[in-house]
């Protein structure tokens, strides 16, 4: 039998994270098998859609090398391989819906039975997720659709730009609220606006950490780009669910939870009074 480790002092209620700063870091700390977990099925079942992207580069590659630059036959390339990834795309929200339930039990300090809460949490949550990754997988499409048929520069980045400030979002603020609240689609969208516009500054911040990961795609090396996607994946993106949930959680006590659900208030919060 091997040799059980014994806390040097007594664990008292001063070892508890006593702001959601501290709750980041001890989960880091504490939970990093979950979160290694969490980042490998997410890694798992983004492999369809990485491969499709693969495949329409390497078809781009070869396109270039057999002289095609017609912008209609890439602009083509592009949409088809976003049409594609519809597929993969909705099976990845259908997966988040699972995992999403255990970030938020990271979060909310509780116990973690990973096949458990990762099946209840698809149960409850995955019709949510699964349309709302198919409507950014839908932009996406009509995105890559309006880039073919706009010449300026300029005028062809403002639907993106206004996907990513606005869409963006209030569609993270969905999928953390979903997990939360049994309101209907359309209650959490609502109120999910308001959270965005009553916290714009510092949802724009974890709007550019997705931006910088977006632009590895724009990485010339195609298995450099797949290395660096799959240690975002695996490395990055949990964190990011994890300090995306914590801070919106927040919110949720400021708006709805000091009022409606005083029980989520502070939940996994050990403050000092």
């Amino acid at each position: 039998m091997g040799k059980q480790k014994v806390a040097k002092n007594d664990f008292t209620e001063d070892n508890l994270p006593h702001n959601r700063v501290e709750m980041f870091f001890d989960i880091i700390k504490q939970r990093y098998d979950v979160l290694l977990m969490i980042g490998v099925m997410m890694l798992f079942f983004s492999l369809p859609f990485l491969a499709v992207e693969a495949i329409g580069e390497i078809t781009y590659i070869n396109m270039l090398k057999e002289g095609i630059t017609s912008s209609e036959e890439l602009y083509a390339l592009r949409q088809t391989i976003s049409l594609i990834n519809l597929g993969p795309t909705a099976v990845f929200g259908f997966v988040l819906s699972g995992l999403m339930r255990i970030v938020r039990n990271l979060v909310w300090g509780e116990p973690i039975f990973f096949r458990k809460d990762f099946f209840s949490g698809i149960r409850q949550n995955w019709i949510f997720f699964v349309f709302v990754f198919l409507i950014i997988a839908i932009i996406r499409l009509l995105l890559s659709y309006v880039d073919g048929l706009i010449q300026n520069d300029f005028v062809r980045a403002v639907p993106t730009v206004l996907c990513l400030a606005l869409l963006l979002p209030v569609g993270l603020y969905v999928l953390s609220a979903t997990v939360v609240y049994k309101d209907g689609f359309l209650a959490i969208l609502k109120n999910s606006l308001k959270f965005f516009v009553k916290s714009a500054p510092v949802c724009f911040l974890f709007v550019f950490v997705i931006v910088g990961v977006f632009y590895i795609n724009y990485i010339g090396l195609l298995i450099l780009r797949l290395a660096l996607s799959v240690v975002a994946i695996v490395a990055v993106l949990p964190l990011y669910l994890v300090g995306w949930t914590l801070y919106s959680h927040s919110i949720f006590d400021k708006m709805v939870n000091s009022t409606s659900y005083p029980e989520y208030v502070d939940k996994g919060i050990h403050r000092l009074h």
